[in-house]
């Protein structure tokens, strides 16, 4: 029995192994998080993540789930140092959103009437023309 645990333990570990890193993420909700419900949210956050690429959708989730903003800067990431102390009116930051000239009409398109902003800020990069 003892060599047989023995044999089950060292033909599952390196199973354990890879799948910790997994469990961790899981655990820590760093994957699988649920956009949607954060943005829908009325308690003020804080939004980031260090292994999950899902800024762009949470963004966009964003300008649909709030209030109407009168400015909107939407682009790669270079838009990203607009503020919105830098404004008088209600501003939102969806740099990032962008990857390339096409992205911006369908950005906007997807939006609800009533959620398009008044002024866009549009950051077009050079190596969104290839």
């Amino acid at each position: 029995m003892k060599t047989f645990l023995r044999k089950m333990i060292i033909f599952i570990a390196p199973l354990g192994i890879i799948l910790l890193p997994f469990i961790a993420l899981i655990s820590s909700h760093e994957i699988f998080i649920n956009c949607e419900k954060i943005a829908k949210s009325k308690k003020p956050y804080v939004f980031g993540l260090a292994y999950s690429e899902v800024g762009r959708q949470f963004k966009f989730l964003n300008v649909q789930e709030k209030e109407a903003f009168h400015i909107l800067s939407v682009g790669s990431s270079r838009v990203m140092q607009f503020r919105s102390a830098m404004f008088n009116k209600s501003f939102y930051n969806a740099g990032g959103t962008v990857q390339s000239i096409g992205e911006f009409e369908y950005f906007l398109r997807s939006l609800p009437k009533s959620k398009l902003p008044k002024i866009v800020i549009m950051g077009i990069d050079q190596w969104m023309f290839n």
